[in-house]
């Protein structure tokens, strides 16, 4: 398979707090292929394999390869970001269950954890219910880079 290069995309690997930066068709195939979650091998896992599989036989180009592994992605609640971000996102945890979460030394935002849900406190939206850290994270920095972002809706 050619190593055709398109815009990163992050994911959250096994390891916790670990990321993965895949930039090219290689590295989508690798980890479809060798650590996907089993618990994620659904329509859009298999759509982001086939993909791939008509990469190889030059039925598509890098960029259908990259949209069908950011929606797999989703799908496994493993995707951190799309493109590059400059942010750095550092939890500590002030109290048991609450953490604050920074984004670089710009922004931090309060969030309780309860169990396997988690509380964001965002400045003008109030509480925003997330399912994982990654989806904390994710929405800060769109809070953080766009300060109005949509609220999480569940």
């Amino acid at each position: 398979m050619a190593e055709d290069h398109f815009e990163e995309v992050t994911i959250e690997t096994d390891d916790l707090g670990r990321h993965l930066n895949v930039s090219n068709t290689r590295q989508v195939a690798e980890r479809l292929t060798g650590n996907w979650p089993e618990a994620h091998k659904g329509a859009l896992y298999r759509k982001a394999v086939k993909a791939c599989m008509d990469h190889l036989w030059g039925k598509n180009g890098s960029d259908v390869v990259r949209r069908a592994f950011v929606e797999a992605a989703k799908e496994a609640d493993i995707l951190v970001r799309e493109g590059r971000h400059s942010l750095t996102t550092t939890w500590t945890e002030t109290r048991p269950g609450v953490f604050e979460v920074r984004l670089n030394a710009n922004a931090i935002f309060l969030v309780r954890q309860d169990g396997a849900r988690y509380d964001v406190q965002l400045p003008g939206l109030g509480w925003q219910k997330c399912r994982s850290r990654n989806q904390v994270e994710r929405l800060c920095q769109d809070y953080f880079e766009t300060s109005h972002p949509e609220p999480v809706h569940e």
